[in-house]
């Protein structure tokens, strides 16, 4: 945990420079590849591989939020005087239904990207591939497949586009996981 941190903390400093800067990116991601070779010799190499990666992702989903947290809410912009005069949808009631058709989105979106993961997961086993190289292939899809999603729902426009699009991806990925189940 000690080398993955470290690895996150020195890929951290690498991003916050204003120039690239490919020693703190090599060291980083060298930092977090020797914390999945301790995870490898403490544990067996496939389990070892699986655990530290999923520390890795926790310690960093950890430090992300904690960062998230604490830091300082923006002020909003002064609105120009032309737009003043539309009235703020908030006022006027239509603001939580606004709120709450954007959240059961974002919700749906993330039963959708654990679904995708699944259908990945299920249609890579019934490939061959091996079980442990295919646990970290899904680990490592999901988030990317739930920021994808999330950022999808959150700029599409219109919200039948959006519903339309989660509920084709869900139904092929229900179609992929049960098309699988046979092969299993």
């Amino acid at each position: 945990m000690v080398l993955a941190g470290a690895g996150l903390a020195t890929l951290y400093l690498a991003w916050k420079r204003k120039t690239r800067f490919w020693p703190l990116v090599l060291g980083g991601w060298s930092l977090i590849a020797a914390s999945l070779w301790s995870w490898a010799q403490v544990s067996s190499a496939e389990r070892g591989i699986a655990l530290g990666t999923v520390a890795a992702v926790l310690l960093a989903l950890g430090l992300i939020g904690a960062r998230a947290i604490s830091a300082p809410v923006k002020a909003r912009r002064q609105v120009p005087q032309r737009l003043a005069s539309v009235p703020d949808p908030a006022l006027s009631g239509q603001g939580w239904r606004a709120g709450a058709g954007i959240a059961a989105m974002i919700v749906l979106a993330l039963f959708v990207s654990a679904g995708m993961c699944t259908a990945l997961f299920m249609l890579a086993r019934s490939a061959g591939m091996e079980h442990t190289a295919n646990l970290t292939m899904t680990m490592f899809a999901f988030p990317l497949l739930l920021a994808a999603l999330t950022t999808f729902v959150a700029y599409a426009e219109g919200g039948r586009t959006k519903a339309m699009s989660l509920a084709g991806l869900g139904l092929g990925s229900a179609v992929a996981v049960a098309a699988t189940m046979g092969s299993v």
